[in-house]
């Protein structure tokens, strides 16, 4: 269910209008300013911003030339910060001849600071982007608290390791850890609340613009669920602007995950088995997105916190996984290619030769069974399962996706059945297919089998694999 991160009023206005010293000119427009757990930034104003025209204008003109570019700025009530907002396009409103006329936002981006942003509007601002990973202190584990107790004193001792720097080809990434407590003046208390909290930050090497710092966010969220194995969202990013380091918290729209906090058991990997690595992991990832497309997409999407009927499910494991072999195994010339080309040479008429051409394009292009036993193979064969059984669940996993694309179910119409036979496979495709990532991103074999064979946060997967004959 979503929640709502912010709801204040306050007064709205365009950048042209702007004054120094964050002042509110004249001209700004009062509203309410709405930001939901997901990210959907609502923007409600009671009246119009200065320049936009009879409201009869601004509700039925259904263009965004207006809007386009252009940042807006706001003052908000309760909390008296400051907000920014970019993306802005009308999502209702009214206009009334005798009453008050108002209009509705929706915002893309909205960035929420304690004062005033800098004067000038400079689209590439950002000098750091800084993530709390709360909810992954397991996973990171790093640094100790040791409490030391006498008679009359009760003394805590903080060890943790320096900060985790890593440099990467347009920046530096760093693990940041600290501890948190009462203020001095507020230990007058019969017990003190002490945590430790960890930051991931990237510093690109020269500012950026908002949306790509949003976009790095991105990918680390991404990471983190290929290295953790949860789909837990990362707190709101912050972003660090201008030469005078104005931080503002970060919101946009995400599909987040809703799972809670992982334990030890739950995790996929700890930060110590990445600690060496993990800028390269970082790097490497960038560049599978990047390379790979939609088969890091398709994965990914279906650890969202998204629901999908078990067909859809299944046909995005199978088409993200068939976009994966494409991607990252080259085409080689098979003897059907050249049995094709031989054909096509012996036909005399160009017409002929034209449209036998088109209609044998795609021939001689791995059937989607061997496309899928290629890339299980090149994952599990090394890690001790049988080729037969690989070559059984490839084959399954192609009918049964072939049935629902070509055929609509089982031809003898019982569909039930099939779906069960798709949720079965379902859960073995998404656990190798999260495995098949991990390689790729340049997991250690070792690591990647006890995944397979004996650690317990894949215990669920291990089981489906033995149900269908996978593992023995």
């Amino acid at each position: 269910m979503k929640s709502i991160q912010l709801e204040d009023r306050g007064f709205f206005w365009t950048s042209e209008e702007a004054l120094p010293n964050g002042e509110v000119p004249s001209d700004a427009v009062p509203g309410v300013l709405t930001i939901d757990s997901e990210g959907t930034i609502q923007l409600e104003l009671d009246g119009m911003f200065s320049g936009s025209g009879h409201p009869w204008k601004v509700i039925l003109d259904d263009t965004r030339d207006d809007l386009k570019g252009r940042t807006f700025w706001g003052l908000l009530k309760k909390s008296s910060q400051y907000v920014k907002l970019n993306g802005l396009f009308r999502n209702g409103g009214a206009a009334r001849s005798q009453g008050i006329s108002y209009v509705i936002y929706l915002v893309e981006t909205c960035l929420v600071a304690g004062g005033p942003f800098p004067d000038e509007d400079l689209v590439e601002d950002v000098r750091e982007i800084e993530v709390d990973i709360a909810g992954f202190e397991e996973w990171v584990s790093q640094g100790e608290l040791q409490p030391k107790k006498t008679p009359r004193t009760l003394s805590v001792k903080h060890t943790t390791t320096k900060p985790k720097r890593y440099q990467l080809d347009d920046g530096t990434l760093e693990l940041r850890s600290e501890v948190q407590g009462p203020a001095i003046p507020q230990l007058k208390r019969h017990h003190v609340e002490l945590k430790t909290r960890h930051f991931i930050v990237w510093t690109p090497r020269q500012p950026c613009a908002t949306a790509d710092a949003i976009e790095r966010y991105k990918v680390l969220q991404d990471l983190m669920i290929l290295l953790t194995g949860s789909d837990r969202a990362l707190e709101w990013p912050t972003v660090t602007l201008g030469e005078k380091s104005r931080v503002a918290t970060a919101y946009f729209y995400r599909i987040g995950g809703k799972s809670k906090a992982p334990g030890l058991h739950d995790l996929f990997t700890l930060f110590d088995h990445v600690a060496l690595q993990f800028g390269e992991l970082y790097q490497r990832f960038l560049e599978m997105r990047r390379d790979l497309g939609p088969g890091i997409y398709l994965y990914l999407a279906t650890r969202r916190g998204m629901t999908f009927y078990v067909e859809h499910r299944f046909a995005s494991l199978v088409w993200g996984l068939e976009a994966l072999h494409r991607r990252s195994k080259p085409p080689q010339t098979t003897a059907l290619d050249r049995k094709i080309d031989r054909i096509l040479n012996d036909i005399q008429l160009p017409k002929d030769r034209k449209w036998l051409s088109a209609k044998l394009a795609y021939a001689g292009e791995p059937s989607l069974e061997e496309r899928l036993f290629d890339l299980f193979d090149s994952l599990l064969s090394p890690l001790d399962v049988k080729k037969e059984a690989i070559r059984k669940f490839a084959k399954r996993c192609a009918e049964v996706r072939n049935l629902i694309s070509h055929f609509g179910g089982r031809r003898d119409a019982n569909s039930e059945s099939l779906t069960m036979e798709a949720q079965e496979l379902s859960e073995v495709l998404g656990f190798v297919y999260h495995l098949l990532l991990l390689q790729e991103l340049g997991i250690e074999s070792a690591r990647l089998r006890s995944l397979l064979y004996d650690a317990p946060s894949t215990f669920r997967g291990r089981h489906w694999c033995q149900r269908i004959g996978l593992l023995a």
